[in-house]
């Protein structure tokens, strides 16, 4: 009972420090984005609204939420068609499947800044100008190996027999897509629309090295902070943030992770 009681203490402490970890920097950005004086002190002097005033009137920050909001509904509706699609036909035959699964993990394990790297080679070569499109497509070419990963997983769960059984019915290939396996898999694709749209919203060293002027929030964010840093800084990061959160937790309701807890 006593070692049993040490092992809860531990655990709940190693839970803790975790939670510290990864929230505290969370919460003091938060703080310091109602700081009243314009360069941050240790002496925190609370509170004010003007920071948050400020940079909701600022345009370059509304510009900036559009380009995110834009670029991750964009990239997120061109990756759920070629995932959903290609997970069906994976699905479909899975002699090709054993083949090319391997590759697709390739994008997806692939590190951010090689990657934008091989972007920017490609925007150079083929004489792309820097635009907000270049970054969707590039946004689309790295989250779509994930989003056929995930679908293909539920897939994989459904009756091999639901094809085979709509066909003897009369119901073509498409048809079957449309009506049976699109319905069975909306919520994993409304989930897994979401999960890129976060991944595309936080997304960084893409749209830096192709984007050119079309800043999205993270970048703006970064630029900020190659001047003095401002409780207005904080105020967009925790905007951000908070934007991040909303769109995770609805991500998760989707899931039902709830449930499986």
């Amino acid at each position: 009972m006593h070692n049993k009681n040490l092992k809860n203490i531990f655990w709940w402490f190693i839970i803790s420090v975790g939670i510290v970890i990864l929230y505290l920097p969370l919460l003091a950005n938060l703080i310091f984005s109602f700081h009243q004086r314009q360069f941050i002190s240790y002496t925190l002097e609370c509170c004010t609204f003007q920071w948050w005033k400020g940079a909701l009137a600022d345009p370059l920050f509304i510009s900036t939420i559009f380009n995110s909001i834009l670029l991750g509904l964009l990239s997120s509706f061109f990756a759920i068609l070629i995932g959903l699609g290609m997970g069906f036909f994976l699905y479909r035959i899975p002699a090709v499947r054993n083949r090319l699964l391997f590759f697709l993990f390739i994008p997806a394990i692939t590190p951010p800044l090689l990657a934008a790297f091989i972007f920017l080679l490609t925007q150079n070569f083929m004489q792309i100008n820097p635009s907000l499109l270049y970054v969707m497509f590039a946004h689309v070419a790295v989250f779509s190996p994930i989003v056929v990963i995930l679908l293909l997983n539920k897939f994989l769960t459904l009756n091999p027999d639901l094809e085979s059984a709509s066909k003897n019915l009369g119901a073509s290939t498409f048809q079957s897509f449309r009506s049976i396996f699109v319905p069975l898999l909306f919520t994993e694709i409304v989930g897994t629309f979401l999960i890129v749209l976060l991944m595309s919203w936080n997304e960084f060293t893409i749209v830096w090295f192709v984007g050119g002027t079309q800043k999205t929030l993270s970048v703006a964010i970064w630029t900020m902070l190659g001047s003095q840093v401002t409780p207005e800084a904080y105020a967009i990061g925790s905007f951000l943030t908070i934007i991040s959160i909303i769109i995770a937790a609805i991500g998760l309701k989707i899931y039902r992770i709830k449930e499986i807890l």
